[in-house]
């Protein structure tokens, strides 16, 4: 039987799904390096097969996290649409962001802007009152500003959480909306405008083929849900998050 429809989207997060950090066990093709060129993200045979597998299967956009400058650093044999930096940025195939969406973004960081400064002071102060040497700093993109993000090294045993719960409780109340994430050495204050989900969605509604086949969300961390729960199909990495938390 064919199908009438047109080709399916496939909404791929990038970290822990497609490219994995180097972790000191051998992976033979390199799919990210910073910008000295210093090789950072990695994947197996199996997950080079598993990537061209989506590739083929349709229009795969990668849904990231990464800024525009970082995802631009992830070789994926791949030019498409994109959707980064937490959902705040849409990135058209040549590269540029889609305007209409950077419009959107940039009108809605003003409400933003002194919560931002709020929270950067906020893990600052408790840095140092903690004698944590985490670097708090904001994430730019565009010159928008898109997350804050603080981390030690992962191997350091060092815990970010105190420094995130000082931050709750001291602010919390006055931070509708934001979304905080614990990694343990690494911590993020994400704004309510940056939301893989709102990106997704607007997608489907303005660029996407209004006669498509089904969509994939693919995504390993439970924030990723958001937007994963949009489409028609879900996948998942079994050493994910989300697969952990259901076991």
């Amino acid at each position: 039987m064919k199908s009438t429809l047109g080709s399916p989207y496939v909404f791929a997060d990038l970290d822990g799904c497609l490219i994995f950090s180097k972790d000191g066990s051998y992976q033979p093709h390199v799919l990210a390096t910073n910008s000295s060129g210093v090789a950072l993200s990695f994947a197996d045979d199996k997950q080079i097969d598993f990537l061209n597998s989506l590739i083929k299967m349709g229009e795969l956009v990668p849904t990231t996290a990464r800024s525009s400058r970082s995802y631009h650093q992830v070789e994926l044999g791949h030019t498409g649409w994109a959707i980064v930096s937490h959902g705040a940025i849409i990135l058209q195939p040549d590269g540029q962001p889609e305007t209409r969406w950077l419009e959107r973004t940039a009108a809605l960081v003003e409400a933003e802007r002194n919560n931002f400064e709020c929270i950067l002071a906020n893990l600052k102060r408790n840095s140092a009152l903690l004698a944590i040497e985490a670097g708090p700093r904001i994430v730019q993109d565009y010159d928008l500003p898109i997350f804050i993000k603080a981390s030690v090294d992962k191997y350091s045993g060092i815990s970010l959480t105190s420094l995130l719960n000082a931050l709750k409780e001291q602010l919390g109340e006055h931070l509708a909306g934001w979304r905080f994430a614990d990694y343990d050495y690494y911590i993020e204050m994400v704004p309510p405008y940056s939301r893989k989900e709102f990106a997704v969605q607007w997608f489907l509604d303005n660029i996407a083929d209004q006669n498509r086949s089904f969509t994939i969300g693919m995504g390993d961390m439970l924030t990723d849900l958001g937007f994963a729960t949009i489409c028609d199909y879900f996948i998942s990495p079994t050493q994910s998050q989300i697969v952990k938390s259901l076991n």
